[in-house]
Formats: structure tokens, C-alpha cells, sequence
């Protein structure tokens, strides 16, 4: 990264220079170099929000890992069987060997629960089946290949958004039984848990005591997230695997008494996600507040008030403490929201591509020139993945201060 402070006063120019190899930042993330990562679930997977928003992350801030992803989610699931007769499902097992260890994955996330209690009130035997096929799912992947697991619980589930299939207002609580029930399946199989339940259940709880009336649920619909809710599960998920904020910070500088305006430019990831969280949700949830943080600090700058822009875009002012110490926020930068906006639309473009190749074409198996098209398809998938990595290169940002006059 590069720090260059200039003083427009008098023209004094510092040049930092600090090379931190990419390879040597994600010594200590989960994800490796040429992994391959299938989410596999049902249709909160199926949506390509939170399997997005990790893809986002991790090529934005792990360019070298050159990681591929695969979204195996299916609408309607359960770990046995697919319910939902429009949904032309067959169930996770039914379709593990095709959707999953076809890939020879490296990675697996599971995240299988949210349809198995058919939105009844707590029954036993249901849940018998739920453990049983879930364990069957993990010994499957054990056996067929040598991915690392990760049992993912159920998100939570908003009873006030009056869902139109459920039967009972109480299935979170049947969703707590099915996440501690999940737990211990990884306990048993000595599995790492990345608990989406307890993540979305207290964000959305502690969301409510700030503001009564957030959901990040659609009227009618309290089992399939928005986009905030996504981005606490892709937070928890990015926590689990060891991400984190970014951090620019300059430990000391030159500093020109005689000038009021101070510049800095700083290299950096583009903000996280691409769109603005609210400030409810950052205050209700502590992991995406982290996770989505990236700020400019500086070490040492004489006390008093600064207004602060990021690339020309307000963002807002600062005490000299503030600066030094929580520091300003990259995201205030309006090109660099762009540019994040930009590797989201090419994500899920890429995500939709695949998702054409292994759903829409598969629909018409039996034409001949079905399994040609996909293989293109699948070409297209590559190519457009390539268009993702490349828009997901860091900002330069440019960080000016200017003092305010005392009164």
C-alpha cells in the first residue's frame, strides 16, 4: 500500500511505502489457494445473496487465492426430501453426488434445517429425520472427497411477518432446537459450526429494541432474507473463516502548521458490501458492523476539528481524536461504493449464469444439445468470474482534511 500526504502550503510530500504480499494477508483465512466451495442448501442458498456477498469479500481481499464457487442451492429442500411440489425438487441426499461431490470440493458449507420442520409446531420425529440426514450428508462428503465442513444452523425465522405457509407463530423456537440439534451433529462428526441461527436471531432481536418496526423480511415472508439479512449471514460466515476489516493507517506524518488542508491518498479494498447498510442493523449486529468496517487512520495530527471528503464525497467531520482512533470511514467514498456496486452486479451475473447451466438447462436433459450448451454456458461462467476478479482490483483513495478555524 502507498500513504502520500501532501501539504499545500508549502508542497512537503511524504511517500510511505509498505509491501504486504497478498498470499502472506490470508496466511490465517480459512480458504486456501485453488479451493473450491460449494454452498449446498435449500432456498435461502438458492437466493445467491449471502453466497454473493462471501464471493465479493474474499476475491476483493484475497485476490491471490484464486478460489472457485459453486452455489448448489435448491428451493423447497430438506436433508431427504423436497416437500414443495412446485419446487421439482428431490431432497439434499437425492442430489448430493451430482451437486456436490461432482465438484470435488474443498470446501463445504451446509445450511439445510429451515423447510425440515414443515412450519409446525416442534415434532420429534421430524427432527429425528432431520439429524439423521444431516449426518448422512456429512459422511457422504467425508467419504467421497476431502473437504473441510462447515454445519452452518438454521437462520432465524420472523413470526411477524405472518408467513403464508407456516402453521405455527413459534417456529423459531422449533429453529433453536434444530440449530442445537445441528450443533451436535458437528460436535459428534468433530465439525467447525457457523451459527447463522444464534447471528440472525440476536441481530434481528436487538434491531427490534432499537427500532420496532425493522425486519429484514418481506411482508409475508419471514423465512427468506433481504439483503441486510444476508449480509449478517455473509458477515458471520467471513468472521467464522477469519476475515476482517480493513484498516489503512499511517503511524506518523509531517504536518505544515501553516496549511489548513491536508491531503492523503490511501490503496485499500472497495468498500463492503456494495450497498449501505442501515444503522440499525450495524448497531444491532457488532459482527457486520466489523466485518464491513474499513477506515483511514492517522497516528498522530494536532488537536481541533477537521471536515473530511474521500474522493470529493462528504464525510462529515472529525475530531482530531476521532480521526486518530475510530478513523474515517472509506465507504463515505462515492466512487468506491461504485466500484463495489460494479463487482456485485458481476457476481451475480456470474451466479446467474451458473445457476442457468445447472437448473435451467438441466430441465431439457433429454435434447440432444443439452449437454453442449451447458458445457458453454459453464465456459461463460468462467469468463464472466474472470470480469468479477478484475473489477474487484483495490481504490486509490483520496483522504483530505481541512481544518476547521477556531471560533
Amino acid at each position: 500500500m502507498i500513504w502520500t500526504s501532501t501539504k499545500s502550503a508549502v508542497r512537503l510530500v511524504i511517500l510511505l511505502l509498505v509491501t504486504v504480499p497478498a498470499v502472506a494477508q490470508s496466511l490465517d483465512f480459512a480458504l486456501k489457494s485453488g479451493d473450491r466451495v460449494v454452498f449446498f442448501g435449500d432456498s435461502i442458498t438458492e437466493q445467491r445473496l449471502y453466497t454473493s456477498y462471501v464471493q465479493q469479500f474474499v476475491i476483493s481481499r484475497y485476490p491471490d487465492l484464486n478460489v472457485t464457487f459453486i452455489n448448489s442451492g435448491w428451493t423447497g429442500d430438506t436433508v431427504n426430501g423436497n416437500p414443495c411440489a412446485p419446487c421439482a425438487g428431490v431432497g439434499a441426499l437425492a442430489r448430493i453426488e451430482r451437486d456436490v461431490v461432482a465438484y470435488k470440493p474443498t470446501v463445504v458449507t451446509l445450511l439445510f434445517g429451515m423447510n425440515d420442520g414443515l412450519y409446525k409446531d416442534f415434532d420429534p420425529d421430524l427432527m429425528k429425520t432431520y439429524t439423521d440426514g444431516l449426518s448422512q450428508i456429512i459422511a457422504i462428503i467425508k467419504r467421497e472427497t476431502h473437504a473441510r465442513i462447515y454445519v452452518m444452523t438454521p437462520t432465524v425465522y420472523d413470526a411477524e411477518m405472518k408467513t403464508t405457509w407456516s402453521h405455527t407463530d413459534k417456529y423459531n423456537e422449533v429453529l433453536d432446537r434444530y440449530s442445537e440439534a445441528a450443533k451436535e451433529v458437528a460436535r459428534r462428526e468433530n465439525l467447525p459450526v457457523i451459527d447463522l441461527h444464534t447471528a440472525t436471531t440476536s441481530a434481528l432481536t436487538n434491531a427490534r429494541k432499537i427500532d420496532k418496526s425493522y425486519t429484514f423480511f418481506g411482508q409475508g415472508d419471514g423465512v427468506h432474507p433481504k439483503p441486510e439479512g444476508h449480509a449478517v449471514m455473509a458477515a458471520e460466515i467471513i468472521n467464522a473463516w477469519g476475515g476482517h476489516a480493513t484498516n489503512v493507517s499511517i503511524a506518523d506524518q509531517l504536518w505544515s502548521n501553516a496549511a489548513r488542508e491536508h491531503t492523503f491518498e490511501a490503496t485499500a479494498p472497495i468498500p463492503w458490501p456494495a450497498f449501505k447498510l442501515s444503522d440499525t442493523i450495524l448497531k444491532a449486529d457488532p459482527t457486520l458492523a466489523q466485518i464491513s468496517g474499513e477506515t483511514f487512520t492517522l497516528g498522530s495530527i494536532p488537536p481541533g476539528k477537521y471536515s473530511v471528503t474521500v474522493d470529493g464525497s462528504n464525510a462529515g467531520a472529525f475530531t482530531a481524536e476521532q480521526i486518530m482512533k475510530a478513523g474515517i470511514s472509506l465507504s463515505a467514498s462515492d466512487a468506491a461504493m461504485k466500484e463495489s456496486a460494479y463487482l456485485a452486479k458481476a457476481v451475480r451475473d456470474k451466479e446467474d449464469l451458473e445457476y442457468m447451466r445447472w437448473r435451467t438447462l438441466a430441465r431439457f436433459a433429454n435434447l440432444k444439445s443439452t449437454a453442449a450448451a451447458q458445457a458453454e454456458v459453464q465456459k461463460m461462467t468462467q469468463e464472466q468470474f474472470a470480469v468479477a476478479c478484475e473489477k474487484a482490483k483495490p481504490h486509490k483513495y483520496q483522504i483530505v482534511l481541512l481544518e476547521k478555524e477556531s471560533k
